[in-house]
């Protein structure tokens, strides 16, 4: 059956198997993205970054157009700058801001924004809206230059942040862990390459083999930072 690229169609998808078997393959990827040697598994651990980046990216944009309208009532940044707005969200991460920090980032903008705009009465929603998308890559580039600390916001309820994002965090940092300098130095089962003697079973034969390092690894202690929703003190942020 040809189904016509104009039109968007919903798929469904059955998993084969029970309970049991979903979980064995899902641990089966997730140890070849952690593990597997060569051009093809850096290319698998790519792709999944490349993945994880645009589902981290679309989740702030919609946290940001879902403030603009729901708390505001004004449209969703607009289209000409919606590229714009992937661009600063992705340099915020690039830059280690978390995705806490991410939605606190967007909080302010969006609120910058609207005082901006009662500021100034002639203008309007639109404006405003595209003014979130300047405000944010504002805030960003002086608390980067200024090295201020952001606190983590939490995203509210009626935000849906994409479906499979919380566990695809989970699998970055379970792979992120296997390559980290620190643990692998901590790790008394590999080398200092984070290798170790393994026999894979598919040729009965030993070999190094990436070490995914089944060990716990002290955290160096901090202070918790209180998280809130509303900004009583000057914002550090502030552009």
């Amino acid at each position: 059956m040809t189904v016509s690229p104009s039109f968007p169609t919903e798929v469904a998808w059955r998993i084969i198997g029970g309970l049991a078997d979903a979980q064995e393959r899902v641990k089966e990827i997730k140890y070849i993205l952690q593990t597997q040697p060569g051009p093809q598994g850096a290319a698998a651990r790519d792709a999944f970054a490349t993945l994880m980046d645009r589902m981290e990216v679309a989740d702030i944009a919609a946290y940001l157009n879902n403030l603009l309208t729901k708390k505001y009532g004004y449209p969703e940044v607009p289209e000409a700058r919606r590229e714009e707005l992937a661009d600063v969200i992705r340099k915020g991460f690039k830059h280690g801001y978390t995705p806490g920090q991410m939605i606190c980032f967007a909080w302010r903008a969006a609120d910058s924004a609207a005082a901006w705009k009662e500021r100034n009465p002639r203008m309007g929603p639109p404006e405003a809206a595209s003014a979130s998308v300047t405000s944010l890559n504002g805030k960003i580039d002086k608390a980067i230059e200024l090295h201020h600390s952001i606190p983590e916001y939490e995203t509210p309820r009626w935000h849906k942040a994409p479906l499979a994002l919380g566990s695809f965090r989970r699998l970055h940092a379970d792979i992120r862990w296997v390559y980290t300098r620190e643990v692998i130095d901590a790790c008394p089962h590999c080398d200092h390459q984070g290798l170790k003697e393994t026999v894979r079973t598919e040729a009965g034969t030993r070999a190094l083999w990436r070490c995914t390092h089944p060990v716990e690894i002290p955290a160096q202690h901090q202070e918790p930072e209180e998280s809130s929703s509303q900004d009583e003190a000057p914002d550090p942020a502030d552009a």
